[in-house]
């Protein structure tokens, strides 16, 4: 406190130190979002706790007057695809924070604010398949034009789309049936397949999966023709009688 006179003199006088104390600081209660299943997203956007309603948005409190709270997150991805579980969890840590309470690690020897934590856990489920596009799996006719009807050499393709996974992160797989008799002679992953075949009708059986575990598969006949057309000889010196017949 100071004191000062008409003329401008001023002298201090005392000094008071005041120490504001919260007797009660908080302590809860928290209530925690809730765990999230939803079906048939793509993405942990679309996750984002302000496109979730509540409760499974945020966590709830309700803070004093000297309390100052505040939260924030992070998540861990996990990426599966197993029959009857999710293609995608979340597990999202929430971290609330008072930054009016310190206290004194004992480990440390360092002040640290008084946290709490929760982990809330997000699954998303998808069960649309993979569509495979039109035209891979029409039957179609190779020509070769190999002397002795040689092996062709055969190039196939597919291709697919889904709602979910980008089309160079689907899985493929193919079967290759030789002769079309019902037995799968080889098989092997991809979505493209460049070999020799013999000539004749086989079968490739094209199966691609999304990364949630839905499938689509389809049937390809392919035959393979030798279109070379035989070459005449002349034989010098043959020479035959012609008979008239009655046309």
């Amino acid at each position: 406190f100071r004191i000062e006179d008409v003329s401008g003199n001023t002298v201090t006088t005392c000094s008071q130190h005041i120490e504001v104390i919260n007797r009660t600081p908080y302590d809860g209660p928290i209530i925690w979002p809730r765990d999230v299943e939803r079906f048939d997203l793509c993405s942990i956007g679309d996750l984002d706790p302000d496109d979730l309603e509540p409760p499974f948005d945020r966590p709830s409190y309700e803070e004093g007057i000297c309390d100052l709270l505040g939260e924030n997150y992070t998540d861990e991805v996990f990426r599966f695809a197993i029959d009857g579980d999710a293609c995608l969890k979340i597990i999202r840590t929430w971290k609330v924070i008072d930054w009016c309470q310190t206290f004194e690690n004992p480990e440390t020897g360092q002040k640290e604010f008084r946290t709490w934590t929760h982990q809330q856990e997000l699954k998303v489920f998808n069960t649309t398949d993979p569509v495979i596009n039109e035209g891979t799996c029409q039957d179609t006719v190779i020509c070769t034009f190999k002397i002795d009807c040689k092996p062709a050499d055969v190039f196939l393709s597919a291709t697919a789309t889904d709602d979910c996974t980008d089309d160079v992160d689907l899985i493929w797989r193919f079967d290759f049936d030789e002769d079309n008799d019902g037995d799968i002679d080889s098989s092997g992953l991809g979505n493209a397949v460049s070999n020799l075949y013999d000539v004749g009708t086989h079968k490739m059986i094209w199966t691609v999966e999304d990364q949630c575990g839905n499938a689509d598969q389809c049937e390809q006949i392919f035959e393979i023709r030798n279109c070379k057309a035989p070459t005449p000889v002349c034989i010098q010196g043959l020479s035959v009688s012609l008979i008239l017949m009655d046309t």
